[in-house]
C-alpha cells in the first residue's frame, strides 16, 4: 500500500492515487543508519513507495568496535526481510551500503545475470 502525498489514501497502485488521482511520487533516498531506530524510519520508506539507499558504516562503527558482526547481520537482515516481505527486493552495493526497494520495484545483480548465463551454457542451453 502506498500513501498518497496529497490526501494520505493508502492505494494499491502505485503510479496515481485512486482517491484524488495525484500521481503518487516517490524517491531514491540516501539513508544513513545511525541507530537501530533508524530500521523503523526505513521500513516507513519502503511502505511509502521509496527505494532507501541505507549507509550501514555509522552504525557499524557504533556497535561493532570488537569486530563482533552478529547484532548487524541481525539489523542488515531484518531490513532485507522486510524488504522482500513486501514484496520488494535488497542487495548489497559495496561493504558499506544496502539497497531496498518497495514492492513493484526489482534490482538487478549482474553477478546474478552472469551466474546464470553460466548456468544455461552448462545445462547445453544457448544464449539469444
Amino acid at each position: 500500500m502506498l500513501k498518497c502525498g496529497v490526501c494520505g489514501f493508502e492505494n494499491k497502485v502505485p503510479e496515481t492515487c485512486s482517491k484524488c488521482g495525484s500521481i503518487i511520487e516517490r524517491y531514491v533516498k540516501a539513508t544513513p543508519l545511525y541507530d537501530t531506530d533508524d530500521v523503523s524510519t526505513i521500513k516507513k520508506e519502503l511502505d511509502n513507495g521509496n527505494v532507501c539507499i541505507v549507509n550501514v558504516l555509522p552504525l557499524f562503527r557504533k556497535i561493532c568496535p570488537a569486530e563482533d558482526y552478529s547484532e548487524m547481520r541481525k539489523i542488515v537482515d531484518e531490513l532485507s526481510d522486510y524488504a522482500l516481505s513486501i514484496g520488494g527486493d535488497a542487495a548489497r552495493i559495496g561493504n558499506e551500503r544496502l539497497i531496498l526497494a518497495p514492492a513493484f520495484i526489482r534490482i538487478w545483480d549482474s553477478t546474478l545475470q552472469k551466474r546464470t548465463k553460466t548456468q544455461a551454457t552448462t545445462t547445453g542451453c544457448q544464449e539469444g
